[in-house]
């Protein structure tokens, strides 16, 4: 069985509950109480207490991952990275779990890199600026000292010319939206109706109210811009679809066929 928690179905993990979870007949983290529409607040409150428990004995067992190669005297030079795919909504907008919308909750996780005996990775160093999935790569060829290709996207975290907005997309079960963001602002654009919204984060950090561009020129500056990214990321995208590496080991694509990412 292929484990990919945590995500749903939301269960706790036997013999660890270190959040003592209460235990409730009426609602579980199946399917079927997930997609429940008559959920009230503590229902809703019972289910994220669930996943909470799930990324609890997550954080556990990387921490004794770390601990094992501390052990073996490893950690100091074993370069450490910890992010994740994506997020997920507990009806922050109406909407539970992920592929849903480019929220925050959604597209916002954590990039953690660690090795002890770099002196470029100094501790408890913390950037502001948004970074994307597509920078992994080439930071970690630039810590390793290796060449960056330059068809690969994305840009080293070390580089210190001013970072271009990031740039998200989600074609999904009729949702094709895309998004940009810089900063302060985002922008999300809803492909399949032309609606866009744009969003001023350090007001309104939960994407509550969109404002409308020209509420400032630093908004309709910032809003220029974000179309501008927007419109380049899709561009990108749809080169690289063009464009195929060629066909994936067997073993990736049965990896990601059982997760449900491949079809026929």
């Amino acid at each position: 069985m292929l484990a990919i928690d945590p995500h749903s179905p939301y269960e706790r993990p036997p013999g660890f509950d270190p959040l003592e979870v209460e235990r409730r007949s009426d609602i579980d983290g199946s399917q079927a109480s997930l997609q429940r529409r008559d959920l009230n607040d503590s229902q809703r409150a019972h289910i994220r207490a669930l996943y909470d428990s799930e990324v609890a004995y997550n954080d556990r067992s990387f921490g004794e991952l770390l601990d094992g190669l501390l052990a073996r005297g490893l950690l100091a030079n074993t370069l450490i990275l910890f992010t994740s795919d994506h997020g997920e909504e507990f009806w922050e907008h109406g909407r539970r779990g992920h592929g849903k919308s480019l929220s925050e909750a959604a597209i916002r996780i954590p990039l953690v890199i660690s090795q002890l005996s770099s002196p470029r990775l100094a501790r408890a160093t913390r950037r502001a600026d948004p970074a994307g999935l597509d920078d992994i790569v080439p930071t970690v060829l630039d810590l390793l000292g290796l060449p960056h290709d330059s068809t690969l996207p994305g840009r080293s975290l070390f580089d210190e010319s001013p970072a271009a907005p990031t740039f998200a997309s989600l074609t999904l079960d009729g949702h094709r939206l895309a998004a940009a963001r810089e900063a302060q602002w985002k922008l999300v654009w809803d492909l399949a109706d032309d609606q866009q919204a744009l969003f001023d984060l350090a007001a309104d950090p939960l994407e509550t109210a969109p404002i409308a561009p020209d509420t400032s020129p630093a908004s309709r500056e910032a809003h220029a811009r974000l179309q501008q990214a927007i419109a380049q990321g899709l561009a990108n995208r749809r080169a690289n679809k063009s464009n195929p590496v060629g066909p994936l080991p067997p073993e990736i694509e049965q990896t990601l066929r059982a997760l449900g990412y491949l079809d026929d």
